[in-house]
């Protein structure tokens, strides 16, 4: 299905990397060492949706060998130019142009990778469940595949459907959703953190001001509940290792799952 409408993820990734720095390689970092916490196969990490290329570095920092891909060509030069930057020339870092809707680009990485990384990334294919359905059959068995997906929060997620699709059809209601959201993303949420929290700290070495414009433009734009996301992965093989369920909050809840399918073995 081509989408006709659909954010400059790649773009957005671009501008962030310009400003990335140390601090941000550094967070990026920890966030997957937290995630492979849970996993005890580090060898070959797959990073499907790429877009800034900042988590293929953490898991190259690591000694893995890494491949990436991206269906933006943009997001593939930001990972490209990330990795001629700290590891030009290397061999155990692979940079690809492709989708996880294409099954047959998707041949050459099926039963190859212990570790299958997809972080709020096929909720914005416009085709989830197929998505789904393509990157189940790509870790090895007793592999583990770490994911994001957007929060089913009912009405709520109706509503941002609705403003992503309307901030990417024109430049005038762009900046209008921006003027009108900003407030909230940029100081009242920050604020909450700070009073209640007693810290704030971007997430996963992300900026807060194009971390803003992958959420408020991010189309296409799909959710799912908790239930449905390990209900659809124990149907073809894995079971549940981590969730981090957010309940009825805006965001993403985050899933490890390990494949337990004997049909996925060689």
């Amino acid at each position: 299905m081509l989408i006709s409408v659909r954010f400059a993820f790649g773009k957005n990734w671009l501008n962030f990397l310009k400003r990335a720095n140390n601090n941000s390689i550094e967070i990026a970092s920890k966030s997957i060492n937290d995630l492979l916490h849970y996993t005890d196969l580090n060898e070959n990490f797959l990073d499907v949706g790429c877009g800034s290329g900042i988590f293929s570095l953490a898991a190259r920092n690591k000694n893995m060998n890494v491949a990436s891909f991206d269906y933006d060509e943009f997001s593939v030069k930001a990972t490209q130019s990330l990795k001629d930057k700290y590891y030009k020339n290397d061999k155990k870092w692979n940079v690809f142009q492709g989708s996880i809707l294409d099954k047959e680009f998707l041949k050459k990485f099926i039963n190859k990778f212990d570790i299958v990384y997809s972080w709020g990334v096929l909720h914005h294919t416009g085709e989830m469940l197929q998505a789904l359905e393509n990157i189940s059959v790509i870790p090895k068995r007793g592999g583990f595949l770490i994911i994001s997906i957007y929060n089913d929060q009912g009405y709520k997620s109706i509503y941002w459907k609705k403003i992503k699709k309307l901030y990417n059809t024109s430049f005038l209601l762009k900046i209008l959703i921006i003027l009108i959201h900003a407030p909230y993303f940029l100081f009242i949420v920050p604020l909450k953190k700070i009073l209640f929290e007693q810290k704030f700290q971007i997430n996963r070495g992300m900026n807060l001001w194009y971390d803003y414009l992958d959420w408020i433009g991010g189309y296409p734009f799909e959710v799912a509940s908790v239930d449905q996301i390990i209900n659809f992965f124990k149907q073809r093989g894995f079971k549940p290792v981590f969730i981090q369920d957010i309940n009825n909050r805006l965001g993403c809840n985050e899933y490890i799952f390990q494949n337990i399918n004997a049909e996925h073995e060689n």
